[in-house]
């Protein structure tokens, strides 16, 4: 099972997202094992995000003007 652990919201509003997979031993204790990562971009519809506290920072952070920046970083990038 993986568990969320860390999100962060990159300068261009890219949100990371870190979950740590836990596993639960027979005698109930639980040992933490590798790191997943998961990253949604401002060009995203915001309904395929299934972790919903991600959805929560997505509707806070992705504004208007975050998603046209984001954009028009990627056309410039496609321009290069």
């Amino acid at each position: 099972m993986y568990k969320f652990n860390k999100a962060e919201v990159l300068e261009n509003g890219t949100i990371q997202l870190r979950e740590v997979e836990v596993l639960e031993l027979a005698d109930g204790t639980t040992v933490s094992g590798g790191f997943h990562r998961k990253v949604f971009t401002p060009n995203m519809d915001i309904e395929t995000i299934t972790c919903d506290r991600c959805k929560a920072i997505a509707q806070n952070e992705w504004t208007a003007d975050v998603v046209t920046a984001y954009n028009d970083m990627l056309a410039a990038q496609e321009n290069n």
